[in-house]
């Protein structure tokens, strides 16, 4: 009507994507930046009880993409996700579905691939020479030097194996990030405030609509 004001958009919340290297710690690193920034995480362990969505009519291309990328997933024990897949394509899309409004931090998933071309999203990648990160390891899971490094070798290998199945990419491209992060030379709280300060300049500069 004549002489209201159009009530202003809401701020575009922040998303972020973490993919880590295996010791890099990148589960403390989403869970605080998720913290952080007052949005939901998705990491590896899904949560229960999400709404199909998809049957709700929805669904998005970008919602099946993801949902599509996590059954894959779900056949790698590195990324220990439910392997009930109608469960899990409708608690992904659950989290798109907040995510365009309510921001969301993804770990994992092949979050950097999927949501590649939405503007407001930061992508992030941790990492750490391997020995630092096989101490840490070895810390964390209170097991010894020998074993610790077996795990590293494998989690790697099979994160790397997957990203270039699945996608077709190498994982070790750093054109796919805006952010590469060494966690052990600069510390989970550095590594925090480094990836924050990243999504409030991403979402600063996105589109505006977006």
């Amino acid at each position: 009507m004549p002489g209201q004001r159009e009530t202003p958009s809401p701020a575009p919340r922040p998303i972020v994507t973490v993919a880590a290297e295996h010791g890099a710690a990148g589960d403390l690193v989403a869970q605080r930046v998720a913290e952080a920034l007052g949005v939901p995480l998705l990491d590896r362990a899904l949560p229960a009880s999400l709404a199909a969505a998809e049957e709700s009519g929805r669904q998005t291309r970008l919602v099946g993409r993801l949902a599509r990328a996590s059954t894959m997933l779900a056949q790698e024990p590195i990324e220990r996700i439910e392997r009930d897949e109608g469960r899990s394509r409708a608690e992904l899309a659950e989290f798109l579905i907040r995510a365009s409004t309510d921001g969301g931090v993804v770990l994992g998933r092949g979050g950097v691939l999927v949501l590649a071309d939405e503007p407001r999203a930061v992508h992030v990648l941790l990492g750490g020479p391997r020995e630092g990160r096989v101490a840490r390891v070895a810390e964390r899971e209170g097991t010894d030097r020998d074993e610790a490094s077996r795990r590293v070798r494998a989690e790697d290998r099979a994160r790397k194996e997957y990203v270039r199945r699945v996608f077709g990419v190498d994982p070790d491209d750093r054109t796919l990030y805006h952010l590469v992060v060494d966690t052990v030379a600069l510390g989970i709280d550095a590594t925090v405030e480094l990836v924050v300060a990243a999504s409030y300049a991403r979402t600063r500069h996105a589109p505006k609509g977006s």
